[in-house]
């Protein structure tokens, strides 16, 4: 048995140290080549689970590694070392119904294997099961020496009860009205979510399901006044103070440092502090300041423009991201990021919309070469690899599509429903592992709703839950011309900026203008986490405090006000011509009855 498996076994083990496993591979035969060395856990599943709902799967992935080249005869040791939280479980009923992450009282058995067939059997082994199978339904036997067993003697809700990050309580946030993920809260018992215990009523079609005239309301976006009512008192700011503090000379301020972010902040106005949420590719400079203007790009597989030094050619495009997480690499995956973030430094680029990290539910999804795998946790480790690599070459990473976008068709305001265990265990789990352990600068939102509110009006999840509970410092981007709900909305709820918008700003400027504090406190933070999140990127190469900087167009803004004045232009001719025309055939008729 592997030194640290059997280490489990002793008292305290378990809670003293991360999930460890140290393994010793042999090349017993055939040519030189790798292996990867994976670990499971098994975690109980009993009465308690059951009567909570609390789902759990057969075996569940922890970590990996793959070893160098061994040649044949040789042997290399590897170590695996798994973060414990991720064999915890979302039990929505814990604490008299606040909800939380649980360790369930019983028996774990961590196992290694090549895959989870193999882990599986070791651990049936283990409990001296036979007759098992492989993955290619082969008679198998497991290797008992391979696992470890762990006995828990208690529940544990209090260990993952509050946020690391944040202190901040860990508990339901999708069973309130305005952000409700399961369709039983419009429905009591109205569908019944797939699980373990009942193996016979699956699969099941759902037609004809009800919806309210409030869940419509949700759906339109008609709940601001009620997300106001939410926020308390807003604090009072005062604006466009004599400008004395640069871009460039916070760069080493804190993010707990409030009173200096005011200052840096008040500097601007009311249309500087709201320029920043119009993305077309990115942000002007802001003169003032000496912010230079910033530069965005997608995608998860590669750049999308051309490089500005160099050779000047075409960006790289590269192999999926599912076909690489096949790799079960992580140096590779490293090194993705950081051919990414070496893109983005030849195209001038700060911030590059990649990866994406939404799960793989179906292969008909669309964008799943933009997607790592069908597993949160293979996602949370491989994204939090690519992430941490491009942060640290300077490039903000903005992950893709937070969350659920499983599908394209239809995927505009398309509502999904699932508990808020699958929610977080799978939907957001890669998301998790990217902001949480890469250090994720950026995400875009999706387009889908979960349950009936729109993710780019998803307060609980975008600020309760990715802010509050995570300790993100990041920004927000809709996906591409998001239009779901009202800008005022979005702002409020926790997004930065709207892809591929030139004008929204003014409509944020506006309400603010007229008297709406909250907004314009809303938008305080927006700018507090961009500007936070830039001066920590590429954008500050090169800059001193004699730098300065002016306000020019990119060459993407300068084409899209020229195709707004063309076809201006041609609406108008149209309108002249139609008009002419129309007169015209109105004086000949007049004629013809005068004559």
């Amino acid at each position: 048995m592997p030194e640290a498996l059997s280490s489990l076994a002793e008292e305290g083990a378990f809670y003293s140290s991360p999930i460890a496993a140290e393994v010793t591979v042999t090349n017993t035969s055939g040519p030189a080549g790798k292996d990867v060395v994976q670990l499971y856990a098994q975690t109980p599943y009993g009465d308690y689970e059951k009567g909570a709902l609390v789902e759990k799967s057969a075996v569940q992935l922890l970590d990996f590694a793959k070893t160098d080249i061994i040649a044949p005869g040789e042997s290399e040791t590897v170590t695996i070392t798994a973060d414990k939280y991720l064999i915890a479980s979302w039990d929505g009923t814990a604490h008299e119904g606040e909800g939380g992450y649980i360790l369930s009282e019983g028996d774990y058995y961590i196992a290694i294997g090549d895959n989870a067939h193999d882990a599986l059997n070791n651990i049936l082994a283990a409990k001296g099961a036979t007759g098992m199978y492989d993955e290619f339904g082969d008679s198998a036997t497991g290797n008992a020496e391979n696992a470890a067993l762990h006995t828990l003697d208690a529940l544990d809700d209090e260990t993952y009860r509050y946020s690391e990050e944040t202190g901040e309580a860990v508990d339901n946030k999708f069973d309130k009205e305005l952000f409700a993920s399961d369709y039983n809260y419009y429905y009591d018992g109205a569908i019944t979510y797939l699980t373990r215990q009942d193996w016979t009523t699956f699969p099941k079609n759902y037609s004809d399901l009800a919806i309210s005239d409030r869940m419509i309301e949700i759906h339109s976006g008609d709940y601001y006044d009620e997300l106001q009512a939410l926020l308390g008192e807003p604090e009072q700011y005062t604006l466009s103070t004599p400008a004395d503090t640069l871009f460039i000379e916070m760069k080493d301020v804190g993010w707990d440092e409030d009173e200096k972010w005011t200052e840096f902040l008040s500097q601007l106005s009311v249309n500087e502090l709201a320029i920043i949420v119009d993305d077309s590719w990115g942000q002007a400079a802001i003169t003032k300041i000496s912010k230079p203007a910033n530069y965005q790009c997608d995608g998860p597989d590669g750049g999308s423009t051309k490089y500005k030094y160099g050779d000047k050619g075409n960006n790289t495009t590269y192999v999926g991201q599912g076909t690489m997480a096949c790799s079960w690499s992580k140096d590779i995956m490293e090194r993705r990021g950081y051919f990414l973030a070496e893109d983005a430094f030849y195209n001038n680029t700060s911030c590059t919309m990649a990866p994406g990290v939404n799960i793989h539910r179906t292969p008909f999804s669309g964008r799943n070469h933009e997607y790592y795998s069908e597993d949160g946790v293979l996602s949370y480790i491989m994204g939090g690899v690519q992430c941490a690599e491009m942060q640290r070459k300077g490039t903000v990473a903005m992950l893709k599509h937070l969350c659920a976008n499983d599908q394209e068709a239809n995927r505009r305001g398309l509502c999904e429903f699932m508990t808020e265990q699958t929610l977080r265990e799978s939907s957001l789990r890669g998301f998790e592992g990217c902001i949480r352990v890469g250090g994720a600068g950026s995400a875009m939102t999706a387009f889908n709703c979960i349950g009936v509110t729109k993710v780019s009006s998803n307060y609980a999840l975008l600020t309760e839950v990715v802010r509050g509970e995570w300790g993100w410092t990041g920004f927000f981007d809709t996906d591409a011309n998001d239009g779901v709900n009202t800008p005022e909305l979005c702002v409020l709820s926790g997004i930065d900026e709207f892809c591929l918008t030139t004008n929204i700003y003014k409509e944020i400027a506006s309400s603010i203008n007229a008297g709406d504090d909250k907004l314009l406190g809303a938008l305080m933070e927006t700018n507090k986490r961009f500007y936070y999140t830039y001066l920590r990127s590429n954008l500050i190469n090169g800059l001193t405090v004699s730098s300065t900087v002016a306000d020019s167009q990119p060459w993407w803004r300068v084409t899209l006000v020229t195709i707004d004045v063309v076809f201006a232009v041609i609406a108008a001719a149209g309108a002249v011509l139609y008009l002419f025309m129309y007169f015209t055939k109105r004086d000949s008729l007049g004629k013809r009855r005068e004559g």
